[in-house]
């Protein structure tokens, strides 16, 4: 005889919002070359988890893509997530790439839902040869956000 009720499943969901979901790097002025340039989108990523989870990331293609042909390695773009509540969580910028690469971690003793808001940063480095040797035009990549229990 059963007695006990089965132990409640961990309950993880993650949702890119919309704001989010088309994300656009502009380079506007000779600046945004020199100095590197920065968007971010408040809110971009939510969580909700009854478990610790990590958050993981990776490019689809290992370039970002013109629909002219032209193309620029991928990794010239760093992504780190930022949050106002970071206390029990690891939070590091990566490098984007093919390979799917840790965003963020938590650590905590709660077993109760709870919502996670992730403001998504995307960014380049200044004087990036790559970016001021591109030719001007509209370059796109996928990004494919996973998130699993810890």
């Amino acid at each position: 005889n059963i007695t006990d009720s089965p132990p409640t499943a961990d309950e993880l969901s993650l949702k890119v919002n919309m704001n989010a979901a088309n994300g656009v790097l502009e380079f506007k002025t000779m600046q945004d070359y020199s100095n590197g340039t920065s968007v971010t989108y408040t809110d971009g990523l939510l969580v909700n988890s009854t478990s610790n989870f990590q958050i993981k990331v990776r490019s689809l293609q290992d370039v970002l893509q013109s629909t002219s042909g032209n193309s620029i390695p991928v990794d010239v773009i760093h992504l780190p997530l930022v949050t106002a509540s970071s206390a029990n969580q690891q939070i590091s910028p990566i490098v984007l790439g093919l390979a799917n690469q840790t965003l963020a971690k938590t650590n905590s003793n709660s077993k109760n839902n709870k919502t996670y808001s992730y403001d998504i940063k995307y960014f380049t480095l200044a004087q990036d040869l790559r970016l001021i040797n591109a030719k001007s035009d509209n370059y796109s990549t996928t990004l494919q956000y996973e998130i699993t229990p810890q």
